[in-house]
């Protein structure tokens, strides 16, 4: 998780150095970010039926070598074209890894286990985040930070083949009677629907954070990247601490929904640095979502069905990252950077309904 997580915090800072190396406008971070949440959708809906064939830890560490590769040959991209290409493939090995990790662990563990795996990538997209920003603020190239990931994937490869045994040694929690499995459920659709909006709203605050930041304050990139740094390291710090806390998952997912969206209301009206604190309030509160949402999924269905619903909520997962912050990039080009805000704000509203609903109709059957 730390090294699929260090890929996708490069991105919102080092755009403001990628597009200009590739002629392209800044509001075009959007059509990257299409790009790999689309290849990470396909990524997951072909999940299923790879793991027919191979087994969950196979797919994950192919799926990571194929990461390794992009991440070191994006250097070369000379058009956003070719950038925007090589997004797109890295998506559908994020799509396969996602899908293969989550349904490996979810079924093992409960939420609060599952943030602290969540957690390792938020540290991954955190630091890519800081230590981005701080490479541009030196002068060095965009795609030094990439090549580090590169570096840092491949180990992550050689980790999972090390303890291979020690993973396949984990149990799983038990499920749903596969008597009592009527197919697709309301709460079924909530939950994917909950998971894509969540995403979507993740990756597009996270991703957009920078470019937000230098249109309304003319912050530098070390600034930017300190700013997205935060968020990131905040929705880090929460999946390893808000699972300590003994409460009723619907109090957690409810109150983190609020939470969101009271903040990110607040962020037009912040200064520079106010926006700073916000942003960061802003990822502790989404910590818990997506770990709580995906074993929610995961015990709606029996153990024979639990690869496909897994994939599934990924599917959404993916397909929030593909739209939601491609939306928003239509948003900043058709109008102005600043309304992305109000995109942020709209798509919390959404995902508090969501949430709720999921919430509501798990409770109506228990």
């Amino acid at each position: 998780m730390l090294s699929l997580g260090f890929f996708d915090g490069i991105l919102g800072v080092a755009w403001l150095a990628i597009h200009q190396s590739i002629d392209a406008n800044i509001e075009s971070i959007g059509v990257a970010l299409a790009m790999v949440g689309g290849g990470s959708a396909l990524g997951s809906a072909l999940a299923p039926l790879i793991l027919k064939s191979i087994s969950h830890l196979a797919l994950l560490k192919a799926a990571l070598m194929t990461q390794c590769v992009i991440m070191l040959i994006l250097g070369v991209s000379e058009s956003l074209t070719v950038f925007a290409a090589l997004y797109a493939i890295r998506g559908l090995a994020n799509g396969l890894a996602h899908a293969s990790l989550n349904a490996f662990f979810a079924p093992r563990m409960s939420g609060s286990h599952l943030m602290n795996v969540h957690g390792g990538w938020g540290i991954g997209i955190a630091s890519a985040g800081l230590m981005t920003g701080w490479i541009l603020n030196q002068g060095l190239n965009w795609w030094i930070p990439y090549g580090l990931g590169g570096l840092l994937t491949l180990i992550a490869v050689c980790s999972l083949w090390v303890s291979r045994c020690s993973l396949q040694d984990l149990g799983t929690h038990g499920a749903v009677d596969s008597s009592a499995f009527s197919g697709v459920s309301v709460p079924m659709i909530w939950a994917v629907l909950s998971g894509a909006v969540y995403v979507g709203l993740e990756q597009g605050v996270g991703n957009w954070i920078s470019v937000v930041m230098v249109a309304m304050h003319a912050v530098d990139a070390g600034f930017a990247g300190l700013a997205t740094g935060l968020f990131w390291g905040a929705l880090t710090f929460g999946r390893f601490t808000l699972g300590l806390i003994q409460m009723p998952e619907r109090w957690i997912l409810t109150g983190a929904s609020v939470a969101v969206l009271i903040s990110l209301a607040c962020l037009p009206f912040a200064p520079a640095y106010g926006q700073m604190a916000l942003y960061g309030l802003t990822g502790l509160a989404m910590a818990p979502i997506a770990p709580f949402i995906l074993v929610i999924g995961a015990r709606m269905v029996p153990t024979t069905a639990r690869d496909a619903m897994l994939s599934i909520q990924i599917v959404g997962f993916s397909a929030g990252a593909a739209v939601i912050p491609a939306v928003f990039g239509l948003v900043a080009t058709e109008f102005s950077i600043e309304r992305v805000l109000v995109g942020f704000v709209s798509v919390a509203c959404l995902l508090l309904i969501a949430v709720m609903a999921t919430l509501n109709h798990k409770e109506s059957t228990c």
